[in-house]
């Protein structure tokens, strides 16, 4: 019973794999034949959204695996959206219903699909017929092989016994070798076949593996052709696994690798370099047996290397060598790549944007030739969080920004109660007070700010003293260091000559005798090096051992990593009101304001370099949307505003609200620190680092300009670091050497004390600048790089405090009212508001606590994924919005691809700068010149005089800003106002072309004339140059001005001679009595 059992169960077992069989041969869409196969768990989403059928549920007993090619191909254009007929075609597919195998099972009883095309002439069996299929109908075993066996239903051999006795011996063997296979274990295969494959010579050897290679063809096609369309889908792209995809491979394929590798499948999970090579051979013996086929492995490598190159002719070269598609495969993947905007989150949302482009190239001559160019504005948004709040702040009304952070003129919306008016009278109080306490400086926040700075300027100094300390030899009660010894030795060599007995004879043989008669050198003690770098991630971290890590000491508040994600572009570019009015309101509308009629927030943070700050902050002031019933019409300033009432609603009473109110500003630090830099090199460019520059090899001309403009700022904050410790290292010179005479240990407050009192000695002009521009700019700007890399804002607010001169000593009126505005700003911030923005000072996307940046340059890295992902050529406006779209899903497949392939970033690996020989070298020119111990006199390095006021420069930079604060904020008016927008000279030529009447604007030389004409005495002479001025010069432009003010001043200097040619005459006709009545003396 239970053999019979059995029996039906295998019966059973059979007919479902038949039928299995047959249900495979039918599209699951159409209920067509399939001619080649397509998973159908490779459309499993589009599959769901059309039909609501959910396949990867589906029983294999009940239903096709496959879709059919055209069904594929429908598919795979409605995923990528470039055919609407395609889904018109999908959605009138009726499908057919499938029930379970039963005996009247209509699938299995549909007939055998005939081949297409013109039969086949049916072979005959004959008794001699040679090259007949053995086994499959497909291989032969031998060409002299008689056909007188054949395979029954059971899979049993039957042989003839009526043929020669060759032809039964083979048979026989065939036979025996069949039930040999079939009652032995699997080690007993492998022990049989390697003995048997070692008795066949090497010929026979290679018709067996030829044969073996034709009987898998056919099946290794068909395998290839049920992922051939893997390649296209994303998502499945950047979740690759190899490993996976090997297992599912044809296991004779496989088997034959491992074989040849000498190791298992096992072995290849723990190892994912041998599975990368496995999986290489595999595609490859892949793509000799289907010449179309394009595989994910060789396709990422490929795409990868697209990525990082952009080169049209490594793809092609990949494309020639292996199964990965040429450039053209590679730029279409990327074109067809169809998805759907970013919907953003409901939290609260901190939005940056930028300007990027691409500069195409015109090979031809022809007239009104332009360079064509591809300009956008990219945006993105980062997700806030504020945990210790634990709620929304921006969809608050009461905290929405102020519109106008100055006190020029009234800015009253019509109508207001008197609780409004009252609250505009409280806000107008704290912002008085706000720049009042900018003014004095004085009170607990700006001592808070002075004293971080401090602490980090002490941890500079202490290290200065300590690598200096360590150089100091003691020679017969004097100090020197190596420095001194590279600053003499030049000069020794010059002389040619003993400095012993003062003799040229001699020299060569006594250099070498000292040479070798020198003992051992000392090994040097290691010194920890001050150096900038980046901490690199805990999981994958190589210590730098003889490295001092620079940003340990300082207080990260880093939560993590974060993600920038983009939205979709504005395609313009934002330098003028017009198209930054047109990126503020996408930004609006994808924020949900309501302003713009959503209702997810009342206010965001928008982020920006400078240019398009200043502009914002005009149409925050300027762009009014008129409120009158029935008319919501927008204008960008305040007269369009103002010509629109008199023309549309004349005798109305003028009401309106401010359209950009709704966002708090926020400058770059990126941007504002290489500001810095820039400020810093403009104003000590002639004293120091020209000298500097030069040192380092920047000697033409040219290369001298690109150093000043910063034009590389990784250089320029190189030079700076250079800079700033080898002064600072020179400055506390002279302090530890008399700490060593006087054997009391020195310390950075000791030395600030000892400097100070050198510094107020008037006679150390050098010094005093040099103390000046290291302890307070050049350290303010270090400070300005560790609190970003570290979102320490406190330490930001300190370093943007303490070198705001640098703006308003020179000229740089842009980042002038930047500075005063980002002040204001913060200062007038709810505190719940001004912490959340104090959160997100800087963000690190890579979870390293010493790499943060600001918003500005995560943008610019962003800005260039995208440009390494387009085509060649000019990008379209569909191009910029598909990559822009998948940048996440880009940037992931690629750093996917370059894990599987073992390939680390190097992108914040900790790397030393290796500025020690150039610090030793500048340490050297300025122990040489002997710079800062030279009295009186101001000078640079190479000896140019400077400026007799550039010393107070510091000094003289704060009245310029007190004088801006009053003057653009709190509306005073000034005399001499037009004086204060003047730089602070460098050199005294500098000052006497700023002096100059050339300079002047028309008004200020209409106010000089004006000056000189009323100082005439002679009421005569007053009339007629006035008679003069008014009708032939006044309106005549700046060279008559220019011509008449010289004349007036030449006029001038003759009455005051014949003054004084009077007052000799009278002193020596009335003698000494009426000298008392003058009272000249």
């Amino acid at each position: 019973m239970a053999e019979l059992q059995s029996a039906v169960l295998i019966e059973c077992s059979d007919e479902l794999k038949k039928h299995m069989d047959k249900l495979n041969t039918f599209c699951r869409l159409c209920h067509k034949v399939i001619s080649k196969p397509y998973n159908k768990l490779s459309f499993a989403r589009e599959i769901l959204t059309l039909f609501g059928i959910n396949v990867e549920g589906e029983p294999k007993e009940i239903f096709p695996l496959y879709f059919c090619h055209t069904c594929a191909r429908h598919l795979y254009r409605y995923r990528s959206g470039t055919d609407i007929s395609s889904l018109q075609t999908l959605q009138s597919i009726k499908l057919k219903v499938y029930l379970p195998h039963s005996k009247d099972c209509v699938i299995c009883f549909i007939n055998e699909p005939s081949a297409k095309g013109r039969p086949k002439k049916r072979k005959l069996k004959h008794v001699n017929n040679e090259n007949q299929d053995s086994i499959d109908h497909e291989c032969d075993i031998s060409e002299n092989m008689s056909q007188d066996w054949g395979l029954t239903d059971e899979g049993e051999i039957t042989v003839n016994f009526g043929n020669a006795n060759q032809t039964t011996d083979v048979m026989l063997l065939l036979k025996h070798i069949q039930h040999v296979i079939s009652s032995s274990s699997k080690e007993q295969h492998e022990d049989f076949f390697s003995k048997f494959l070692d008795l066949l010579p090497t010929d026979s050897l290679s018709v067996l593996c030829e044969c073996l290679g034709r009987k898998q063809k056919q099946s290794i096609s068909r395998d290839a052709d049920s992922f051939f369309l893997m390649y296209k889908d994303m998502e499945a792209m950047s979740s690759f696994d190899i490993f996976d995809w090997l297992k599912k491979r044809d296991q004779s394929v496989t088997a034959y690798l491992l074989g040849l590798a000498g190791c298992d499948v096992n072995a290849l999970e723990k190892n994912p370099r041998d599975a990368l090579i496995v999986s290489r051979a595999v595609e490859h013996i892949y793509y000799l047996c289907s010449r179309n086929f394009i595989s994910p492995v060789s396709f990422l490598a490929n795409l990868t290397s697209y990525a990082m190159t952009g080169s049209k002719v490594v793809v092609d070269i990949f494309g020639n060598a292996s199964p990965s598609g040429h450039y053209k495969t590679v730029t279409n993947w990327l074109k067809d790549q169809g998805s759907k905007p970013v919907q953003l989150p409901s939290n609260d949302l901190m939005n940056v944007f930028d300007n990027e482009q691409v500069v195409g190239k015109t090979y031809s001559i022809k007239p009104s030739n332009k360079v064509p160019v591809s300009v956008i504005t990219n945006k993105g948004f980062l997700e806030l969080n504020m945990h210790s709040i634990g709620k929304t702040l921006q969809n608050e009304l009461s905290l929405k920004p102020e519109v106008k952070l100055d006190l020029q003129g009234h800015n009253v919306m019509t109508n207001k109660s008197s609780s409004e008016g009252k609250s505009e009278n409280d806000k107008e109080v704290k912002l008085r007070g706000v720049i009042n306490c900018m003014i004095d400086q004085v009170s607990e926040l700006y001592v808070k700010m002075e004293i971080d700075h401090n602490e980090q300027l002490y941890h500079f100094i202490d290290h200065a003293i300590e690598v200096v300390l360590a150089e100091q030899q003691d020679k017969d009660g004097h100090f020197e260091d190596p420095i001194d010894l590279k600053h003499v030795a030049p000069l020794i060599q010059k002389k040619q000559k003993c400095t012993g007995c003062d003799e040229r004879e001699g020299i060569k043989k006594a250099k070498l005798d000292q040479k070798n008669t020198k003992p051992d050198p000392k090994k040097k003690e290691k010194i920890p090096k001050l150096v900038f770098i980046h901490d690199e991630d805990q999981s994958k971290v190589s210590t730098v051992t003889t490295e001092f890590t620079q940003y340990d000491h300082i207080t990260t508040n880093h939560k993590g990593k974060h993600e920038l994600v983009l939205t979709d572009p504005v395609y313009c570019n934002p330098n003028s009101i017009k198209s930054v009015a047109l990126v503020l309101r996408k930004i609006g509308q994808e924020n949900g304001i309501h302003r713009y009629g959503g209702n997810k927030r009342h206010w965001t943070f928008v982020c920006c370099d400078g240019l398009p700050y200043l502009i914002i902050k005009k149409l925050k002031e300027e762009a009014l949307v008129c409120a009158i019933t029935g008319c919501h019409e927008t204008f960008l300033s305040r007269d369009l505003y103002e010509k629109h009432c008199e023309q549309i609603h004349q005798g109305s009473e003028k009401q309106f609200m401010h359209e950009f109110d709704w966002m708090y500003l926020r400058i770059g630090a990126g941007h504002y620190e290489m500001n810095l830099v820039k400020s810093f090199f403009e104003l000590n460019w002639t004293p120091f680092l020209e000298t500097l520059c030069e040192i380092m090899g920047f000697c033409t001309d040219s290369s001298k300009q690109f150093a000043k403009s910063c034009k590389d700022h990784h250089k320029s904050w190189r030079l700076l670091l250079i800079f700033h410790l080898s002064s600072l290292q020179e400055l506390v010179l002279p302090y530890v050497r008399n700490c060593l005479s006087t054997r009391c240990p020195p310390t950075a407050k000791g030395f600030l004390t000892s400097g100070i009192e050198k510094y107020s000695y008037g006679n150390y002009q050098n010094f005093k600048y040099m103390l000046d521009q290291v302890c307070k700019f050049s350290q303010g700007i270090v400070n300005f790089r560790m609190a970003t890399r570290r979102n320490n804002a406190d330490l930001l607010k300190s370093s943007k405090y303490m070198t705001k001169e640098l703006f308003h000593g020179r000229n740089h009126p842009k980042y002038q009212k930047i500075e005063l505005y980002d002040t204001i700003q913060d200062r007038m911030m709810p505190d719940n508001v001004r912490e959340l923005n104090d959160l997100y000072a800087s963000i690190t996307t890579s979870g390293n606590p010493s790499a943060g940046e600001d918003l500005d340059f995560v943008l610019e890295e962003k800005n260039k994924q995208l440009k390494a992902w387009i085509p060649k050529g000019m990008p379209t406006d569909i191009i910029w919005q598909t990559v822009c779209r998948n940048n996440r899903a880009l940037e992931k497949i690629k750093n996917h691809s370059l894990s599987l392939f073992g390939i680390q970033s190097t992108k914040y690996v900790s790397r030393p700068l290796g500025i020690e020989d150039a610090i030793t070298a500048y340490r050297t020119c300025l122990r040489r010149s002997n710079y800062l111990d030279k009295e009186k006199d101001h000078t640079s390095i190479s000896g140019m005089a400077l400026d007799e006021g550039l010393v107070n420069f510091v000094h003289e930079a704060t009245k310029k800003r007190i004088v801006m604060l009053r003057t653009e904020f709190l509306g005073e008016i000034f005399e001499e106002q037009s004086t204060f927008k003047h730089p602070l000279p460098i050199t005294p030529s500098e000052r006497e072309k700023l002096q100059s009447f050339g300079n002047m604007t028309i008004k200020q030389i209409q106010k000089e004339i004006h000056k000189m004409l009323n100082k005439i005495p002679d009421p005569f002479q007053f009339d007629y140059h006035n008679y003069i001025y008014e009708q032939e010069v006044e309106t005549k432009g700046k060279t008559k001005l220019l011509n008449f003010l010289e004349e007036l001043k030449r006029v001038m200097e003759t009455l005051d001679t014949e003054f004084e040619d009077q007052i000799r005459y009278n002193f020596d006709g009335y003698a000494c009595q009426h000298i008392k009545s003058y009272n000249i003396w």
